[in-house]
């Protein structure tokens, strides 16, 4: 399982930065992020969850900061989705009708 929300935090950490170079237009832009993962619950109940630190902009190549422009949550979360179920597909679960499915 550990393995799992490890790839999940990084598919949102780079859904973030992805979102935040096609806002801006600047492709190479470097930005950080951080993860955590926390639990909560028991066995039965378990309930693992990612915050995520994500730097307001990036540095492009020649050291500059370029703040990045407020994000549309409902597009963001539309492209995580999209991005964790790719990951999953690749694992093996669901299959890709599965995975289709449950976009719609």
């Amino acid at each position: 399982m550990g393995t799992l929300l490890g790839y999940i935090a990084r598919v949102a950490a780079r859904t973030v930065i992805a979102a935040g170079r096609t806002l801006t237009g600047e492709r190479h832009i470097a930005a950080g992020s951080v993860a955590s993962l926390q639990t909560h619950g028991s066995r039965a109940n378990w309930r693992p969850h990612l915050p995520l630190l994500v730097t307001d902009g990036g540095c492009r190549p020649d050291g500059t900061f370029v703040s990045w422009p407020v994000q549309d949550i409902a597009r963001l979360t539309g492209a995580f989705r999209r991005a964790v179920l790719r990951v999953l597909v690749r694992l093996g679960v669901p299959d890709e009708d599965q995975a289709e499915g449950m976009l719609t």
